[in-house]
């Protein structure tokens, strides 16, 4: 359970996060801000009074001095305050971008559990949210901080200008800014209630956005004629997230109302307190001018400030969401367990049922077998008979929710999981590219000479390296055409070949799970990797996961899934001889279907 995050841990996560990008000195240069930027407007309101003075007096010289030493003071504060201001605003970008990266890396280690709950995706957006925009959460927050230091210093010089003149003035002013303060907080409060609400909207828009943007899903959308269906849903969702913008903006507008009467309850009482005092005698011209410029300037210093600390309880609220999402435990994949020794490796599956989070049906059912080292076992049944999920168990993204799977004899729930899955190949059944070289898609950055020669070795292997020594850059051609406009894009076939390679390219490990590894592929190239299969798996121990039949013949042990309970186990030949086999039956009817398609060979 996340521990609930207070206020006192925002302001600890700030003060460690400046600490941590050493960004201490941002303090100095706000407390210094704070007393430069903030004696402008106090400038502003002392010296004409001087000079209004020596113009009644008649004094020529003075008032030149004034005016001179106005002009000077107000340049260099001005100047100062621009640069300081510079200053603290590229720091704090900076350090709002490391907290962006620090996002990025959260899910480096992140399991496949959480990456299929949708509460995380609340969560994730949530603290997403906090730093799409620069004048939000983390960023926001310090913003506001070192805006406000400044409007709070020149507050308080107008407080003792104003104490000067008439102490009922600053009582008034006072009065109405609390009362516009707790307006203003009654006026965030929807947006606190609402938050969670609206970062839901926002997610749901954007992924009918992003669905229509991407290039993957660009000929399903106009070859089905989804383009109109996708928008509607875009719009649909877009004025979901409006409607609670709208009542948001309604809520502040009847605030602001009541803003617009406190100011003019302010501003009317003090200017009746200064003009009286002023034909009582009590103050000259130019103090009556002081004063009055003062009393403008502080009820709206009063009433931005007293808004800016409502909203910054709202920016502090949005930090919460990113301190918990980071304090958050989503990981199972850590450095922490026992590593076992992978030169040779079995797995046993013992009793194991499963659920994914957030759902209440079994998708395997007390399902027991092992796996001797070097054996090459295969996992068939329909779709949907829990083939995959097995995958994704072997692979470690989930534990189990009742049984135990032990891998060379260790049990996964204590099995060092990171290790484990450097020890292993894997060809998933969705095949994702990345825009990066065909190397770099194999290798990962930055790849040695030896690296590089045994990827060029596994896309022969792959049946993929005569189409890839046609491009002009060969292995560092580019992929995609979201990021590189040279970038080329992969049939689904070619794809699935350079995932086999990632796969061969591990070629020390001894663990090599195939997961329909050529559904994409052509009867002949799919002949072709399982007439190759005993070389891919030498010496290995593999699991393959297929629903075409034809590639169960060369392995060791066959186990015949139907709605995740293991119904048949053993040889091809054994499993042929039961008359009312379920393996039997799916087996005959391909070999028919494929005999009808002309390839009774590669059956």
């Amino acid at each position: 359970m996340n521990k609930v995050v207070k206020m006192k841990d925002v302001i600890k996560f700030h003060i460690d996060v400046l600490r941590e990008d050493k960004e201490m000195f941002l303090i100095w240069v706000s407390l210094f801000n704070m007393i430069i930027t903030g004696s402008i407007p106090l400038v502003a309101v002392i010296f004409p009074r001087y000079i209004i003075d020596a113009i009644s007096n008649s004094d020529l010289r003075l008032t030149l001095t004034y005016v001179v030493m106005f002009g000077v003071s107000s340049l260099i504060l001005t100047v100062l305050s621009i640069k300081f201001t510079s200053i603290a605003d590229g720091r704090f970008l900076a350090s709002s971008m490391r907290r962006k990266r620090n996002y990025t890396e959260k899910f480096k280690n992140v399991s496949m559990s959480h990456l299929e709950d949708a509460n995380f995706h609340k969560k994730r957006s949530e603290a997403f949210d906090t730093m799409k925009y620069s004048n939000r959460g983390y960023h926001g927050t310090l913003l506001i901080v070192f805006r406000q230091l400044p409007e709070i210093f020149s507050i308080i010089g107008f407080i003792i200008i104003l104490g000067l003149v008439n102490p009922i003035v600053i009582a008034v002013a006072f009065l109405c800014a609390i009362a516009q303060f707790f307006l203003a907080l009654k006026a965030k409060e929807f947006m606190v209630v609402n938050y969670e609400e609206l970062c839901d909207k926002d997610r749901n828009k954007d992924y009918y956005y992003n669905v229509s943007h991407d290039f993957a899903y660009g000929k399903d959308i106009r070859i089905n004629n989804l383009t109109k269906s996708l928008y509607n849903r875009f719009l649909e969702k877009t004025n979901d997230f409006l409607s609670i913008l709208r009542k948001k903006d309604l809520n502040e507008y009847k605030y602001n109302v009541y803003d617009v009467l406190f100011l003019l309850i302010t501003n009317g009482l003090a200017y009746y307190f200064v003009i009286k005092a002023y034909f009582d005698g009590a103050l000259t011209l130019g103090t009556i001018s002081m004063a009055i410029m003062s009393v403008l300037a502080i009820s709206i210093k009063l009433q931005t400030t007293f808004k800016e600390i409502a909203r910054l309880k709202e920016e502090t609220n949005r930090t919460k969401k990113y301190i918990a999402f980071f304090n958050g435990e989503y990981s199972n994949d850590t450095d922490e367990g026992q590593v076992c020794d992978f030169k040779d490796m079995d797995v046993e599956f013992k009793n194991v049922s499963f659920k994914y989070p957030a759902s209440d049906q079994l998708v395997l059912v007390d399902v027991s077998f092992k796996i001797s080292k070097n054996e090459k076992m295969a996992l068939v049944g329909i779709n949907g008979s829990g083939k995959s999920t097995i995958a994704k168990l072997l692979c470690g993204f989930y534990l189990p929710s009742s049984g135990d799977i032990f891998v060379n004899g260790i049990n996964t729930k204590s099995l060092n999981i990171k290790s484990y899955q450097e020890n292993i190949a894997v060809v998933f059944q969705d095949v994702n590219l990345y825009a990066a070289t065909i190397l770099e898609n194999i290798t990962g950055q930055n790849p040695s000479e030896d690296e590089r020669k045994r990827a060029l070795a596994a896309l022969k292997q792959a049946g993929l390296l005569e189409k890839i020594n046609k491009y002009e850059k060969r292995e560092n051609q580019n992929l995609l055409k979201v990021i590189e406009k040279d970038g080329v894009d992969f049939s689904g076939g070619e794809a699935q070949k350079l995932s086999i390679a990632r796969a061969l390219y591990k070629a020390n490990t001894k663990l090599i799970i195939l997961d329909e590894p050529t559904a994409a592929l052509d009867a002949i190239a799919e002949k072709r990797i399982y007439e190759q299969f005993n070389d891919m798996v030498k010496n290995k121990t593999s699991i393959m996961i297929s629903h075409r039949l034809a590639s169960t013949k060369f392995c060791d042990n066959i186990i015949f899934l139907e709605n995740g309970i293991i119904l048949e186990e053993g040889s091809h030949d054994q499993l042929m001889m039961k008359e009312e086999g379920k393996y039997k039956e799916m087996f005959t009817t391909q070999g028919k279907y494929y005999q009808n398609k002309g390839e009774q060979n590669y059956v």
